[in-house]
């Protein structure tokens, strides 16, 4: 049968589904291959769809699985900047806090050391390669590790170093405190030698919280460079103290002015005194022991009483160390008025009550000793130096000579009375001048070998005392005579003779001058005792504070020797000290 006719091809195979097909084929008088091939399409478009919908499964799983990445992507990215900016505010934060714990020191010589800031300040480490000083500055605790030293710190932290070391500071909690975030440090270095060392780590304004240990080998040569660059305490302000301290002490009339002041929590008072000076240091308290360091890291005195005298011919640093509380003072005049070391250690004594030192460089001994005389009221022209192992006889023209000692004298005391020396050559003595000196004396002072001496003539108001034949009493007259000018000297009182006075059998009458406002007076004569102060009041002696009496311009003041003079007018010279005003 043809195809139309609905007919099968003999040999086809026919099975349930092929008999269903062509059953409906029939009925509907379709060619029963037409209701196969429409099954066929079914089919395929069954599996087609089947097909697109595992591939949409797929695609949807794959976009999940790309959605998640980028959304992982995007967290990390998120929270690394998160991380970042958060780690970047830390960082600024903890600049912010440190930045003004750091400051003053920057000003005062110090940098900081690359990575300590910028990165997150909670560590730094370094190779230290020569001699230097640190501030670790923390804002709460740190800990330090230099040279075989650990040290725990808080706030700022000081300490030096004189050679190669390894530096590591960290950021800590505070000591005891609880935990306020993150602590961070910052570690600032310097020059050892233009900070000063540990030595000068007290005198920075402000200083560190705390000093460690480290860095004493070095320490005087640091201390030195610091002072060479001109550094000192130094101050014109007279402390309140003073005047009740040392009532006496002819600031004005000496040219004593304040040059340098150590507040109580300062070890010492650096003072960088004017050439030719002498100087004086005063403490406050006088329980205080003083020093005196010199340059090269030198005592040349150690825990003396509360004050202390130096006198340099050049313009040097000197450092007044202290023990004991209080403030330190240290006063400067001229050397000239003050007599070198032997008149500063007069004046020191005399107006603190108490014994101490005063020294000089050895290089200015001979100076120190001219300086003695010239205060003493002996000319310059007449005064000058000699070697002090050069002598093996006294000179004729030698009647007085100063000495200035490096250290102490040493040895036995000199008791010969046929010279006399003010004060007495005692082994602790440090300075003298000596009238009437004999070869015994040279001889002596030449085994010491130890100092400076300058001879001299003696004034010309002194002739009439030494014109009588030499015995103690006169030498001894003349050697306090020319001590109460060293006194005066530093006191503003210059020596005169009769003018504007008139002398009389039991005394004189004196006239007040202009630009003057006191006089001291004293006789003179060939004999026995030598010497009859005026007053006009109670009596006074050589060995005794001078009467000084008050006298204005156009006044007259009336003064006799008591007891009277052993001398007439005709045989005895009268020295009138005058005090410019």
């Amino acid at each position: 049968m043809s195809p139309s006719g609905g007919s099968i091809p003999a040999g086809a195979p026919v099975d349930g589904l092929d008999e269903v097909e062509r059953a409906l084929s029939l009925m509907q008088g379709r060619d029963p291959k037409y209701e196969r091939a429409r099954r066929e399409t079914r089919e395929a478009a069954d599996r087609r769809a089947q097909e697109v919908e595992l591939e949409a499964i797929r695609d949807r799983r794959k976009n999940i699985v790309r959605t998640g990445a980028g959304v992982a992507i995007i967290i990390v990215t998120v929270g690394a900047g998160a991380y970042t900016f958060i780690r970047q505010r830390s960082v600024k934060r903890l600049e912010r806090a440190l930045d003004p714990i750091a400051a003053p020191f920057l000003s005062q010589g110090f940098v900081a050391v690359p990575g300590s800031f910028g990165t997150f300040p909670t560590s730094v480490e370094l190779e230290s390669e020569s001699p230097e000083c640190f501030i670790v500055a923390a804002t709460a605790g740190s800990h330090v590790e230099h040279g075989g030293v650990v040290a725990e710190g808080e706030g700022t932290f000081g300490f030096c170093t004189c050679g190669p070391e390894v530096v590591v500071a960290k950021a800590a909690p505070k000591p005891g405190g609880a935990a306020q975030g993150t602590p961070g440090v910052r570690l600032l270095r310097g020059d050892g030698r233009r900070i000063g060392g540990i030595r000068a780590l007290p005198f920075m304004a402000p200083m560190p919280a705390s000093v460690g240990a480290g860095g004493t080998e070095c320490a005087e040569d640091q201390f030195d460079g610091w002072l060479e660059s001109g550094r000192s305490t130094a101050s014109t302000k007279e402390p309140t103290w003073l005047a009740a301290r040392a009532p006496s002490l002819p600031r004005s009339a000496a040219g004593l002015h304040v040059i340098a002041l150590a507040e109580p929590k300062l070890p010492a008072a650096v003072a960088i005194g004017p050439a030719s000076s002498c100087f004086l240091a005063i403490a406050e308290r006088p329980d205080a022991k003083l020093g005196l360091r010199w340059k090269g890291g030198e005592r040349v005195i150690e825990g003396v009483g509360s004050w202390l005298g130096w006198c340099s011919q050049e313009a040097r640093s000197a450092t007044v160390l202290r023990e004991g509380g209080g403030e330190v003072v240290v006063l400067a005049g001229p050397a000239d008025s003050l007599g070198g070391v032997l008149g500063i250690a007069e004046v020191g004594a005399r107006t603190l009550k108490v014994e101490s030192r005063a020294w000089a460089p050895h290089a200015d001994l001979e100076w120190s000793a001219q300086r003695s005389l010239t205060a003493s009221g002996i000319l310059p022209g007449a005064v000058s130096t000699v070697a002090m192992d050069s002598f093996s006889k006294a000179k004729p023209s030698t009647r007085v000579v100063a000495l200035s000692v490096d250290g102490a004298l040493g040895g036995a005391a000199f008791d010969d009375d046929r010279f006399f020396c003010m004060p007495p050559l005692d082994p602790k003595a440090h300075g003298a001048v000596c009238t009437e000196p004999t070869h015994d004396f040279f001889v002596r002072i030449a085994k010491v070998n130890k100092g400076g001496l300058a001879e001299g003539t003696l004034p010309l108001w002194l002739e009439t005392v030494a014109s009588a034949p030499k015995t103690p009493g006169s030498a001894v007259a003349e050697g306090k005579m020319l001590a109460l000018v060293r006194r005066l000297t530093s006191e503003g009182f210059v020596p005169t003779f009769l003018e504007a006075a008139t002398e009389h059998e039991f005394g004189l009458e004196v006239f007040g001058r202009k630009g003057e406002d006191a006089v001291v007076a004293v006789g003179l004569s060939n004999r026995p005792p030598f010497a009859f102060p005026y007053t006009n009041d109670a009596s006074w002696t050589l060995d005794e504070a001078p009467r000084v009496i008050p006298l204005e311009e156009g006044h007259v003041v009336s003064l006799v020797a008591k007891p009277p003079p052993t001398a007439n007018v005709s045989e005895r010279r009268t020295v009138i000290f005058r005090r410019k005003m």
